[in-house]
């Protein structure tokens, strides 16, 4: 005569096999989206480690004017600091005290200028569609994207922001792909007196010194 449990414990039982489950599922995601994952961040290693490369994506925040940040359409989010030039400081930093004693500027005048900057490389930038364009040396001593960047009309962004006047050239070895084009830039931005360029005593625009990464013999952007 076979034995039939009170159904109380297949309740019971129902119950507590579902929460293993739910504990398990919780825990470990699919062995897919795991796989999924490793062949994207090798993708995005491989593709950020050679000079050259484009990377496409959208800029979704503009920190200041020489560096926004980079949704990549491999999934990755990136922090780029434009290649070749230098935008007055926006925020406080031990860089922004040292421009204003190497300029004998007020940091405020600096500041003012480095809104400006970032005002204008928002209105250019962000939320638009971008490739990045990487150079000999990928990264810079903070982690960030070193990149040329180029829009979706083939302009590239990183001349159009020196020859605006709002830029100034900033650029070091071995990352010097474009560095005729930016040298040429700010020449036309001087003789046509744009951007700060236009104060016939600009602040800020005595070329600052390369800093050299630890080890490497290499200069890395600010």
């Amino acid at each position: 005569m076979t034995r039939r449990l009170p159904r109380s414990f297949a309740t019971l039982g129902g119950v507590l096999l579902a929460a293993a489950l739910a504990v398990a599922v919780g825990e470990r995601p699919p062995a897919s989206h795991d796989a999924a994952a490793r062949v994207a961040r090798r993708h995005h290693a491989a593709a950020t480690d050679r000079a050259g490369a484009r990377l496409p994506g959208r800029v979704v925040q503009v920190i200041d004017g020489d560096t926004v940040v980079v949704q990549l359409d491999d999934g990755a989010r990136e922090h780029v600091r434009l290649i070749g030039l230098d935008t007055p400081e926006l925020h406080e930093s031990a860089k922004l005290d040292r421009d204003a004693a190497r300029s004998h500027e007020r940091r405020e005048a600096i500041q003012v200028l480095g809104a400006r900057a970032r005002d204008v490389t928002a209105a250019a930038l962000d939320g638009r569609r971008v490739e990045l364009e990487l150079d000999v040396e990928v990264r810079d001593r903070y982690g960030r994207l070193l990149a040329w960047i180029w829009t979706a009309d083939g302009t590239l962004f990183n001349e159009t922001l020196v020859r605006d006047g709002w830029a100034r050239l900033y650029t070091f070895p071995p990352n010097v792909r474009h560095v005729d084009a930016l040298r040429a830039a700010q020449a036309d931005a001087q003789a046509a007196r744009r951007g700060f360029w236009g104060d016939p005593h600009p602040p800020w625009t005595e070329q600052p010194r390369g800093r050299t990464h630890r080890g490497r013999g290499r200069r890395s952007s600010p």
